[in-house]
């Protein structure tokens, strides 16, 4: 029974690193595709227009009427006939070397077809070995089931730690937005109450509004999303600093000052806030390669167990 697992997964193992292998080949030749069918379309253009160009002068015009009386036809026929073979040749370049790509990007992608399922079917034939061992019982399938715990704990760590990060992200893009509008606002501010200024100075405040309380339910979520992963960060702002922008009323009962001196405070409020966010991102990053790394370390360690053990 061992040999049959054991020679099964050694096959399978080999076209894993195969399947691995030319998923890298595909997507690097992709890339050479995009980039070289950009040039070829581009090259296309240049060479139409050199041809263009030559034909141009080839007919009966104006403009050749004059070169022809200088005594320049000739010559700039000659120059642009040139041009044309140019433009032709880097356009048959770079349309060979395309074709080259499709043929070897399809070459790829068959025998990529070929073992498109050898990952699955490793993992089938490996958690049928596994149950060998398990029911066997034994110091090898306690260490087994060890294993398989903190797979399944990195694992939850990693999607938790994911979530994290995508929702600081987005709680710093929108805090980044909420400083751009208070910035506006107090450029705006120092040009004093004219009717332009106060025009453009209340739509920045209410972009800013509109941003706070958008920023305000992004950082209620990455807080819930900090607890599951248990780390602690002050991303919490002071009562009511979301919504700063709330009492603040361009008219006569507040001065120039007066809001410039509120819009500068919530500035600061909100720097505070993306330096704060990027804390957490950073230590949120860190821990997810750290969890990444660990969920790459127990499973080769499962992986070794499994394939050393005879049954």
């Amino acid at each position: 029974m061992s040999n049959y697992y054991d020679d099964k997964i050694r096959v399978l193992r080999e076209k894993v690193l195969r399947k691995r292998q030319l998923e890298a080949e595909v997507a690097e030749l992709e890339r050479q595709r995009r980039e070289f069918a950009a040039q070829v379309e581009e090259l296309d253009k240049i060479r139409i227009k050199e041809n263009e160009d030559v034909e141009r002068l080839e007919n009966e015009s104006f403009t050749v009427f004059i070169y022809r009386v200088l005594g320049k036809k000739d010559a700039m026929l000659d120059k642009e006939r040139a041009e044309a073979y140019a433009a032709a040749v880097k356009y048959e370049a770079a349309a060979k070397e395309l074709a080259e790509i499709d043929k070897e990007l399809a070459a790829r992608r068959n025998e990529l077809g070929i073992v498109f399922d050898s990952e699955v079917r490793y993992k089938e034939v490996v958690a049928e070995k596994i149950a060998e061992i398990k029911s066997a019982g034994g110091e090898t399938a306690d260490e087994i089931i060890r294993r398989e715990e903190n797979i399944l704990y990195f694992e939850k760590q990693i999607q938790e730690l994911s979530a994290a990060s995508a929702a600081t992200v987005r709680a710093r893009g929108t805090a980044g937005a909420v400083l751009l509008a208070l910035e506006s606002a107090e450029r705006w501010g120092w040009l004093g109450d004219g009717l332009l200024g106060h025009e453009e100075r209340q739509g920045s405040l209410d972009a800013a509004r509109f941003m706070s309380e958008k920023l305000q339910s992004e950082l209620r979520q990455v807080k819930t999303e900090l607890a599951d992963v248990k780390i602690n960060a002050e991303v919490q702002l002071a009562d009511g600093y979301m919504r700063f922008s709330d009492n603040i009323i361009l008219d006569d009962s507040w001065t120039n000052l007066a809001v410039l001196d509120r819009i500068i405070t919530s500035r600061s409020q909100a720097e505070n806030t993306i330096k704060r966010l990027e804390q957490v991102q950073v230590r949120t990053d860190e821990m997810l390669a750290n969890a990444k790394k660990a969920l790459e370390e127990e499973r080769r360690a499962l992986d070794s167990l499994v394939n050393q053990t005879k049954i």
